[in-house]
Order: structure tokens, then sequence, then C-alpha cells
């Protein structure tokens, strides 16, 4: 048995499928204030796409529910106010960011200076090293020298007794 024939059962399965779409879109604009989606990423800004997409359901039936509409432009608007509060505080991260970006430069310069630096002192420390090698090298042979002649010293000064 078909309802093609029968007004009142079209109208009343009509209804009955206006009132599942006005549920289904409800439902999915609570989803999405949650941000507890099933069918859209989680996010997802509420728009009167999202909403519909959300619910499983034309844009164009959401639409026909003005209230419904009303409210999620409404939603819309509150998700965008609290991003208008933000905005001193992004003023504040991004002047806090464009500090430390400075003192990271600073640091990359003194970094650079100091690496200098220690070239500097690693070169002279090496000139220093071969320096003392030299001394030590002298002193041993002074050393030697002066071995051979304090025994000549001292024969010499038996001679004279």
């Amino acid at each position: 048995m078909t309802n093609s024939g029968n007004p009142k059962a079209l109208r009343k399965g009509t209804d009955q499928k206006k009132i599942a779409s006005r549920n289904a879109l409800i439902e999915a604009l609570q989803r999405l204030k949650k941000n507890a989606p099933t069918s859209v990423k989680k996010g997802t800004p509420i728009s009167p796409a999202s909403v519909s997409k959300e619910a499983g359901v034309d844009r164009g039936t959401l639409y026909n529910h003005r209230d419904i509409l009303q409210m999620v432009k409404a939603e819309k608007y509150e998700t965008k106010i609290p991003m208008m509060r933000r905005k001193p505080l992004l003023i504040d991260a991004e002047n806090k960011v464009a500090e430390l970006r400075e003192v990271i430069k600073e640091l990359q310069d003194d970094k650079a200076k100091l690496a200098t630096s220690v070239a500097s002192l690693d070169s002279k420390l090496r000139y220093l090293q071969k320096d003392l090698e030299t001394v030590k090298y002298e002193r041993e042979e002074l050393k030697g020298q002066l071995a051979k002649v304090r025994p000549l010293k001292a024969v010499a000064a038996d001679d004279s007794h």
C-alpha cells in the first residue's frame, strides 16, 4: 500500500521529514559547539555549510529552517567575539616574538664574535706551545753543555791546588 494517492499521508511524511531534519540540524549545531562532531573534522568553524554537513542534510534544508539558520549565524558571530578579545593578546605575543628574535640575533652575533676570539686564542696557544717546546729543547741543550763544562772546571780546580 502506497501513500501516493493520499495527500494527508504525504503531508504527514513530509512533516515527519521536516521534524527529523530540524532535529538533525539542532543536534549538529550542538555537537559543533561542543567541538564533538561526527561528520566533520574537530575544530571546524560553525557555519551554515558545516552545520548542514554535520547534520547530513543539504544546505538548502537549513535555509528552510530560518530560526536554526539565525542560531547558526548568531553562534558564528559569538565565536568571532572572543577572537576580537584575543587580538590584544595576539599583538602582545607578536611583540614578544619580535623581541625574542632580536635577542636571538644579538646572541648569534655574540656567538660569532666568541668563535673568532676562540680561534685567535687557539692559534696563540699553538704558537706558545711550539715556543715552549723550543725553550725546552734549548734548555736540554744548555744542560748538556753545562755538564761538559762542569767537569772541566772541576779538573781545572784540582790542577790549581
